[in-house]
């Protein structure tokens, strides 16, 4: 996932933010954002294998049109074999 996952030396709160203040930086709210993204895709991939017949709520289905926010090809393709109603 990232190196930010479990605290490593450079890898902490405070170099994410690149301060030990509560003092964001654009990209890295970015990043951590795009990655919640990524895993509740490939979370809604894991419960469509488990439920094949398991209708997903609308906005759900739209995390997926956004490339934006999905950027893996591998759990979008997953995802539009799985899910039987095309949306895409």
């Amino acid at each position: 996932m990232s190196n930010f996952s479990h605290a490593r030396p450079g890898y902490a709160d405070g170099a994410i933010r690149q301060s030990n203040g509560p003092i964001y930086v654009r990209s890295a709210f970015d990043h951590v954002a795009w990655m919640q993204c990524e895993t509740l895709g490939v979370c809604f991939v894991l419960v469509l294998l488990a439920r094949p017949k398991q209708r997903l709520p609308e906005p759900a289905v739209e995390l997926f049109q956004d490339v934006k926010r999905v950027k893996s090809r591998a759990t979008r393709a997953a995802f539009e074999f799985l899910y039987e109603e095309p949306h895409f």
